[in-house]
């Protein structure tokens, strides 16, 4: 799916909220991004596979997006910048600019 400059640069602020926190090494971003791009992509394709999904189906798509995404990262970020995406992930209500709460 070719994503328009709007979209990348949502997953580029997304990127942003934590690459500073965590500290990310190179590789870790990169991964990073890609997953997050990966999950921008899916919920795009969800979104246009169901043109009339209600709010509370996006609001659980989107976390388990992000769900998704946690468990990815456990492979690759070490304890200490897991727990700090876990602490920031909780204050936060939004997933790649989409609500993850109604």
């Amino acid at each position: 799916m070719l994503l328009n400059i709007e979209q990348l640069g949502v997953i580029a602020n997304e990127l942003t909220k934590f690459e500073d926190d965590l500290r990310l090494s190179p590789e870790q971003r990169q991964i990073l991004h890609d997953l997050l791009r990966r999950a921008f992509e899916h919920i795009e394709e969800y979104k246009r596979q169901n043109p009339h999904l209600s709010a509370e189906d996006l609001v659980q798509r989107v976390a388990d997006s992000r769900a998704i995404v946690r468990r990815r990262i456990a492979h690759f970020l070490n304890g200490e910048q897991i727990g700090k995406w876990d602490a920031k992930t909780a204050k936060d209500h939004k997933f790649l600019g989409l609500k993850i709460a109604a």
